[in-house]
């Protein structure tokens, strides 16, 4: 029996839904480092009473006391991660120092939980090792829980929600990517990625968890997104004929006793819950944009003044950042700040466009989507140029699908607006807001900014 739509919709669906506290699990917002970047999450994710998060509530660098309910915890946070500090602690994708096999592996517990909360009939699921193939239709999605790796001294485990949308691929490598990119300028909450090794076109979300974030787990946020995809990747198989269009066979071809099963009326969620929602108008608000705005601004970076609309930030990017800290001071200095959320003013106005000295721009602002309706976009563009920018907005694609970044890959990157660059661009749906849980999106930006930075000093550039 299906249990989507039928009196049991699940309940991170529900307008102003919040998940309940336990003793066992602590506070929902959770407790740990800032520094791990996904404490953050949690930090930020939502207050208890479900209220927007304000600028005065945001942690400080040091130290905050988290309220939740009648409790307080206080939590101590460490320096952040300084990326041009070399005597500093390994980047989060780079870190080691404890094997995975002497961490907790909480892998088979999160398949378990993500299964269960995207209410998948028993029946349709197939269980192998730290992996569950979901059959809501002929074209299965898989989920995976890779080994536990250290980030920032917590346990963390990657989760992978992959959907194949064309397999045994004829087309050239490059016709592939270029589809592949033209496919994530629709932004959502997923990555399209082309492996050129296993000839797959395929739709992808990742989530990386740990005890300090659990509570994200629970407000539904990677099933949502994960669920949006799996719909969306079937759309792209059956209505946008990719198959002959790239010279492929359907996933569904492979099904054995599966092919032709029922659709799983969760894979509806879109049309019944995502898109209605959309109808209003965007639920995030000033409040979110200024938390986030606040929390970019006390870790030092050039964050723009914040608006109804959004906020932006540019992050270093070239090999040379000794300017960076001094445009920052004079920016804070300033009388009045630069106007334009969308442009490089305030960084490349005062020291010029030298590459070595180059910035991203990250913006998030409320959107109005062809499909989904009013959220939020996020886009992370580069400052670099590319001769092959379709494949190298693939390879960076690949490379969140396979590797362990410790941020989620909820998004995709594609050739930029002004080819030939690249960017970064994601749609979050009204029904995925939680109040103040901007400034964890920020943070994830941060840390992605970092690590595609590190890709193309070392290797990049060659593209």
């Amino acid at each position: 029996m299906n249990r989507a739509f039928d009196g049991h919709t699940p309940p991170w669906c529900r307008p102003n839904w919040k998940p309940a506290l336990s003793d066992s699990e602590g506070p929902v917002s959770g407790v740990g480092s800032v520094a791990r970047g996904s404490a953050l999450e949690g930090q930020l994710s939502f207050d208890v009473a479900g209220e927007p998060a304000q600028p005065g509530s945001l942690p400080s660098i040091r130290s905050v006391e988290q309220q939740t309910g009648s409790r307080k915890r206080p939590v101590t946070f460490e320096p952040l991660w300084d990326p041009d500090d070399p005597t500093n602690t390994a980047p989060p994708w780079d870190q080691s120092g404890v094997e995975s096999d002497d961490l907790p592996d909480s892998g088979g517990e999160l398949l378990d939980l993500l299964t269960k909360q995207m209410f998948c009939d028993d029946w349709r699921l197939d269980w192998a090792d730290r992996r569950v193939t979901w059959w809501a239709a002929d074209t299965p999605l898989a989920l995976s829980a890779s080994t536990p790796g250290l980030v920032y001294g917590d346990p963390t485990v990657k989760l992978t929600f992959e959907i194949p949308v064309v397999n045994d691929v004829a087309a050239s490598d490059e016709d592939c990517e270029r589809v592949a990119a033209g496919l994530n300028r629709r932004a959502s909450g997923r990555g399209v990625v082309y492996d050129p090794r296993a000839k797959r076109l395929s739709v992808f979300v990742t989530f990386y968890a740990h005890d300090g974030n659990r509570g994200v787990v629970t407000t539904g946020i990677p099933a949502t997104l994960a669920v949006m995809a799996y719909a969306e990747a079937l759309e792209l198989t059956d209505e946008d004929n990719l198959v002959d269009r790239l010279g492929g066979e359907s996933p569904a071809v492979n099904a054995g006793d599966r092919r032709g099963i029922d659709l799983d009326q969760l894979l509806e969620l879109t049309d019944q819950i995502v898109i209605p929602a959309g109808l209003d108008v965007s639920r995030w608000t000033l409040a979110d944009f200024e938390a986030a705005h606040a929390w970019l601004t006390d870790q030092g970076w050039l964050s723009l003044a914040a608006d109804e609309q959004g906020t932006t930030v540019e992050f270093p990017f070239g090999e040379n950042d000794e300017m960076y800290p001094r445009v920052v001071a004079a920016v804070a200095n300033a009388d009045t700040e630069p106007e334009g959320m969308e442009s490089f003013l305030s960084f490349r106005a005062m020291v010029g466009a030298d590459d070595d000295m180059a910035t991203s721009l990250f913006t998030m602002r409320r959107h109005q989507h062809d499909i989904f309706g009013s959220g939020l976009l996020m886009r992370l563009q580069l400052p670099v140029s590319f001769s092959a920018p379709a494949t190298a907005a693939n390879l960076v694609n690949l490379r969140e699908l396979t590797e362990f970044t410790s941020f989620p890959a909820w998004g995709g990157w594609t050739v930029g607006d002004d080819s030939p660059t690249i960017q970064w661009d994601s749609f979050f749906p009204n029904m995925t807001h939680r109040p103040g849980y901007v400034g964890a999106l920020a943070m994830h930006a941060m840390v992605r900014n970092f690590w595609v930075r590190d890709w193309y000093l070392r290797e990049g550039r060659q593209l």
